[in-house]
C-alpha cells in the first residue's frame, strides 16, 4: 500500500470512489468524467472530503503541466469547501484529481498538497503505481481526457470544430496512439469525407495490434465503410479487427454486438445470433441487440421466436412506433395476419401520418389477400 500526500486519505484498492469509478467505467469506457476531491480540515473535529463539482476546463488536460496549473489554481488563497459533517466552509488542505484512462483501463490521479504534487496511476485490483514526472502513462491519461471532451463536444450542436482540435491535440501529444486517429476518422466519415476517414483508420492501424477498445472501433467503422460500398475485402478486414478484438476481451458485449451488426448487415443471419446474444446482456445495448435478433430471426423463418423477441421490447418501449411494427410484421409472418393488421391500424389511428406504417399495413393487407 502506497501512502497519501499528508493529509489526503490513503488510496488503495478498497477506496469507495476508485471502485465505483472502475463500476461505471465498465458501462461508461471513455465517458466516465474526469472527477476532483477536495481535502478538508474543518474545525468541528472532521477531516472530510468533497467532490469538486466544477468541469476541467478542456485545456487543462492537454499538458502535465497544464493540469497541474489547474489544481493548482483550485487551492490558490484560502479556498474553503462545505464541510459534509456539520455544513460549514472549512479550508482546503489538498486536493485529488481522478482521470480515466480507457487505454489503459484505469485511473489516472493527480495529488496536490502544499503545491507539492504526485502522480499515480490505480488499476483494477492493484496497488497504485507511484509515476515519475514525465512518465509515458500520464501523457496516455491525458490524451484519454482530450478525447473524451471531444466526443462530448462533437454531440453539441456548432462544437464540431472544437472537438477536432482536441483530437487533433490529443494525436499530437500521442502520435503512436490509435485513439486520437479512429476519432478523426469517425468525426470524417460523418461529414462524408470517406478518403480523409480512411487515411486516418489506416494510421490507427498501424498501431492498434494488441489493443482491444482500437481493434473494435477500427472493427466498426471498416464495417460501416465495407456495407456501405459492398466491399468484401474491407468487410474481411473489419470482421478481422473484431476478431482481434475478441480474442484480446472473450464475450466484450461492445465488439459482440459489433459483429452482430455487421452479420445482419451482410445477410449473414445464422452467424450473428450468438453475438447478439452476448449484447443484449449489455443494458446500454439491450434493447438495439434485441431489435436485431428479431429482425435476424424473421430472416432465418423463425417468426414465433421473432414475435416473441419483438413483443418483449414492445413492453419496454410500448410507444415505440417501429417496435410495434416489427412486433405486427413479426405476427403476420408466424401466420396471424388478421391480428397484426389489427396492431398496425390501431398504430394508423394513433399516428395517422406514419407512411411506414401504412406501407406494413398495407403489405400485411397484400399477403392477407394473396
Amino acid at each position: 500500500m502506497i501512502g497519501a500526500l499528508m493529509p489526503l486519505a490513503i488510496l488503495d484498492t478498497t477506496n469507495t470512489l476508485l471502485r465505483e469509478r472502475r463500476e461505471r467505467a465498465r458501462a461508461l469506457g471513455n465517458d466516465l468524467v474526469s472527477q476532483g476531491v477536495f481535502s478538508l480540515h474543518c474545525s468541528c473535529g472532521n477531516c472530510g472530503e468533497d467532490p469538486l463539482t466544477a468541469a476541467f476546463p478542456d485545456l487543462a488536460t492537454q499538458d502535465a503541466a497544464a493540469l497541474l496549473a489547474f489544481a493548482t489554481a483550485q487551492c490558490a488563497g484560502d479556498v474553503r469547501r462545505r464541510c459534509q459533517s456539520c455544513g460549514k466552509a472549512a479550508p482546503v488542505d489538498g486536493l485529488r484529481l481522478h482521470l480515466w484512462s480507457q487505454q489503459r483501463n484505469g485511473d489516472g490521479v493527480l495529488e496536490l498538497v502544499s503545491g507539492v504534487a504526485r502522480w499515480l496511476f490505480c488499476a483494477d485490483a492493484a496497488a497504485p503505481q507511484v509515476l515519475a514526472a514525465g512518465d509515458a502513462l500520464i501523457t496516455t491519461v491525458l490524451c484519454d481526457q482530450l478525447l473524451r471532451a471531444g466526443s462530448f463536444l462533437n454531440g453539441l450542436e456548432g462544437r464540431e470544430a472544437e472537438a477536432l482540435a482536441l483530437w487533433h491535440r490529443a494525436a499530437a501529444l500521442l502520435p503512436q496512439a490509435p485513439m486520437p486517429s479512429i476519432a478523426l476518422g469517425r468525426a470524417a466519415l460523418l461529414a462524408g469525407d470517406e478518403s480523409a476517414a480512411l487515411e486516418h483508420l489506416r494510421n490507427a492501424a498501424a498501431c492498434s495490434d494488441g489493443h482491444a477498445p482500437a481493434c473494435r472501433q477500427l472493427g466498426a467503422l471498416l464495417g460501416e465503410l465495407a456495407l456501405r460500398h459492398r466491399d468484401g475485402e474491407l468487410l474481411n478486414r473489419a470482421l478481422d479487427w473484431l476478431d482481434q478484438a475478441l480474442d484480446l476481451e472473450p464475450n466484450n458485449p461492445v465488439t459482440a454486438f459489433a459483429l452482430g451488426r455487421i452479420f445482419v448487415s451482410s445477410g449473414s443471419m445464422q452467424e450473428s445470433l450468438e453475438h447478439l446474444a452476448v449484447a443484449a446482456t449489455h443494458p446500454p445495448l439491450a434493447d438495439e441487440a434485441e431489435h436485431l435478433r428479431g429482425v435476424a430471426l424473421l430472416q432465418l423463418g423463425r417468426a414465433d421466436e421473432a414475435h416473441q423477441t419483438f413483443e418483449r421490447l414492445a413492453q419496454r418501449h410500448p410507444e415505440d412506433a417501429d417496435t410495434l411494427r416489427m412486433r405486427a410484421w413479426a405476427r403476420a409472418r408466424s401466420g396471424d395476419r388478421a391480428g397484426a393488421l389489427q396492431e398496425l391500424e390501431a398504430l394508423l389511428v394513433a399516428h395517422p401520418d406514419d407512411e411506414e406504417t401504412r406501407n406494413f399495413r398495407d403489405l400485411v393487407a397484400g399477403d392477407e389477400g394473396g
